[in-house]
């Protein structure tokens, strides 16, 4: 998932889908 992480971040302002719930979830597996 380390690969995803910096990908979600680009993203993040394409993704409306990412709530911040997910966004929590990233934070917290690092």
């Amino acid at each position: 998932m380390r690969t995803e992480m910096p990908n979600t971040r680009s993203h993040t302002s394409a993704r409306p889908s990412l709530t911040p719930s997910s966004l929590r979830r990233l934070l917290v597996q690092l």
